[in-house]
């Protein structure tokens, strides 16, 4: 009997510490759930701020090079702006510079040949043919085509100069066709 109660007191022993050893290991299983899903969360909520940082922070420096793109855009086209201004004025400068150089020429007088040297009279012949040139010149910009001569009085130095002036077209007086024909400076 003493046997008896003995088994029946360690039984009820044993199933009383393997009930608090369950419900202490219940116990464990959801303090151990609830920690690691906080710790998820923790982890989660840490890369969200992670992941929103560094789109901040690569929006901001994306934005910054757009901005110095633009920056730079913005300061070419002034440059670009500013020199076709220049190359405007140039032109325009340029434009007047000849137009007192062919006043200058056509008001040299013209005289007659020396007998001196048969180059003097080539040289001669040379600036007679580019005047004549020139005047061909001067006559087929100013005439329209299609348009029926008349007879007309004849045409002073002068108004031959205003007549290739005011033809309004930037085409050289005298076309030369080829780099070699040009001469400038020392050159001529």
């Amino acid at each position: 009997v003493v046997a008896q109660k003995e088994s029946n007191k360690i039984l009820t022993e044993a199933k009383t510490q393997a009930h608090d050893m369950i419900e202490s290991a219940k116990t464990e299983q959801v303090r151990l759930a609830e920690q690691s899903a906080s710790e998820c969360e923790r982890i989660v909520k840490e890369h969200k701020e992670k992941c929103a940082e560094l789109i901040r922070t690569n929006t901001e420096i994306t934005e910054k090079k757009i901005n110095e793109v633009r920056a730079a855009y913005d300061e070419e086209l002034a440059k670009f702006e500013n020199l076709k201004a220049e190359v405007t004025q140039f032109k325009a400068d340029l434009t007047q510079l000849y137009n007192k150089q062919i006043r200058l020429i056509m008001e040299i007088p013209a005289s007659e040949p020396a007998e001196d040297t048969a180059e003097e009279y080539e040289e001669e012949e040379t600036v007679e043919e580019t005047q004549e040139a020139a005047e061909e010149q001067a006559e087929e910009t100013a005439e329209p085509e299609g348009a029926v001569e008349t007879e007309s009085a004849p045409v002073t130095d002068s108004e031959h100069v205003e007549k290739i002036l005011n033809t309004g077209s930037f085409d050289p007086v005298i076309p030369k066709t080829a780099p070699a024909e040009l001469k400038f400076g020392k050159n001529n």
